[in-house]
């Protein structure tokens, strides 16, 4: 289904594309849930190295990261530009192939003999990470999907900061509204930019 979404890349130019990216990360700044972006800042401050592992399209999360001020952000590699199939080509970075990178890209001396990351807090609110949170030593899930809470163990901590719609009829309507381009803010994005850096 990825692919098929993916299909509008057709006929794209990378320079196109990457415009588009970068303007989609700044746009989405001001949705990012205060209270997570506020934890994020203390990793930060701390000198704590962020690794951001999604399985959206690399293209526009590796902005979003960078954004945010990760060190290192993974996303699902896409084929783009004149060569790229009408549904492009791609490896899901999902499940087990996040754990799959994360071994080939970082140096053997960030993972203990059990294979897990030296210190590493993982955040996550969804099923489909299981896989990564078997790295972390400590797990924070956020807004866990309904997939994912009967796997939340009691030592995780879970936080949940409050979404910008008030039930699942009104996301219905606030997707197809983005997908549709209706309306002068078809995703609900609350507007006037990120807040400013914290003292």
């Amino acid at each position: 289904m990825k692919r098929v979404f993916l299909s509008y890349l057709f006929g794209m130019t990378p320079d196109k594309l990457d415009a588009y990216s970068r303007e989609f990360a700044r746009s989405v700044m001001p949705a990012i849930y205060q209270d997570v972006r506020a934890c994020l800042e203390g990793h930060r401050k701390a000198g704590h190295f962020l690794i951001l592992a999604s399985a959206s399209p690399e293209f526009y999360v590796k902005y979003i990261g960078a954004e945010l001020g990760f060190d290192l952000t993974l996303g699902t590699p896409v084929e783009v530009g004149a060569t790229c199939a009408f549904f492009p080509e791609l490896d899901n970075h999902k499940g087990a192939a996040k754990v799959r990178r994360l071994q080939a890209l970082l140096p053997a001396t960030c993972f203990r003999p059990d294979r897990k990351l030296v210190n590493c807090h993982g955040y996550t609110d969804s099923h489909a990470d299981l896989p990564m949170l078997e790295l972390c030593d400590a797990v924070t899930v956020v807004n866990p999907t309904v997939k994912l809470q009967p796997h939340v163990l009691p030592h995780w901590e879970t936080v949940c900061p409050t979404r910008p719609w008030k039930s699942f009829p009104d996301f219905a309507r606030r997707v197809f509204l983005l997908l549709n381009g209706i309306g002068k803010n078809p995703g609900g994005i609350p507007q006037g930019g990120p807040p400013p850096e914290a003292p």
